[in-house]
């Protein structure tokens, strides 16, 4: 696709103002919300690591691919506004899916994350 197809960023609408020579994912998105994407994937994954780490999730290569039913080698996000709705995948099968969603009006934080007290209180020492 052509980037003239993506003159504002799919999420704020705002112009983007100097995308990059080759067209790629993030070719879609001004600058701000690049960094704040990038920060939604980063915090998603720290802590579906930390829950495995505590043991509220299995490994994934425990697990079978949901979609084709391989060894999982992953979790896979479709929202990084829900970091612990995961699902275990096989990279193909992750591949195939696409990227995540993620609102950016909706901040991720502790609160809004679902997990075991135990847990809760290991995170937050680990954030402050």
């Amino acid at each position: 696709m052509a980037l003239d197809k993506w003159p504002f960023c799919c999420y704020c609408e705002q112009p983007i103002v100097s995308p990059p020579a080759l067209p790629s994912f993030n070719a879609r998105f001004c600058k701000a919300c690049k960094d704040g994407r990038k920060k939604a994937t980063d915090y998603a994954r720290w802590l579906v690591s930390q829950a495995i780490i505590d043991m509220v999730l299995l490994r994934p290569e425990k697990l079978q691919c949901i979609d084709c039913g391989a060894a999982a080698k992953l979790y896979e996000h479709r929202s990084y506004n829900k970091p612990l709705e995961v699902e275990p995948m096989c990279v193909s099968c992750n591949t195939l899916r696409g990227p995540a969603e993620w609102d950016k009006d909706k901040p991720v934080t502790l609160q809004s994350v679902l997990i075991t007290q135990n847990t809760r209180e290991r995170f937050s020492k680990k954030i402050r």
